[in-house]
């Protein structure tokens, strides 16, 4: 039995999460939601936690960075030749941003932004619940370049 679109039996559910593992050993997750949740209930912190829960489990661990922030950015990261991450943030957003905070794996040995001299320079930071923060001002739609330092490199 499955009740019809408008009856008062039917129960929505979203998300649903299904993990499976394929023949050749990878991780396949499917999502469901149902189309009347809509964009601004999917959007929203407790589902950008879940999200990211999905992320680390589909990639075995923790993913190395991701930005914490509440507001929405684009990130994306390379490994240089010596294993740290260099990171290039970009606010998209109405508002700047006082600081940005980076989830990371593992507390970073040091954090360096990328000047508009084309020089790396050493950026404080607070390590707290897992998260760098930096007091580093993004206004909207700019970009940042980071290169975050394993543990080990303090120097």
């Amino acid at each position: 039995y499955s009740p019809f679109a408008s009856s008062t039996e039917l129960e929505k559910a979203a998300p649903a999460t299904v993990f499976a593992r394929n023949s050749l050993g990878g991780y396949i997750c499917t999502t469901g939601f149902h189309m009347s949740v809509s964009p601004h209930t999917i959007h929203n912190p407790p589902r950008k936690e879940w999200l990211l829960a999905v992320l680390d489990k589909l990639n075995g661990k923790r993913l190395p960075v991701t930005v914490a922030n509440e507001q929405n950015f684009v990130a994306l990261t390379r490994q240089d030749k010596s294993g740290n991450t260099v990171l290039t943030v970009c606010n998209v957003n109405f508002e700047p941003v006082q600081s940005l905070e980076l989830r990371c794996a593992e507390k970073p040995g040091k954090i360096q932004v990328l000047t508009p001299e084309g020089k790396w320079e050493n950026i404080a930071f607070e390590w707290k619940n897992n998260k760098a923060i930096l007091p580093h001002k993004m206004d909207c739609y700019t970009l940042s370049v980071f290169k975050i330092y394993n543990a080990q490199d303090r120097n």
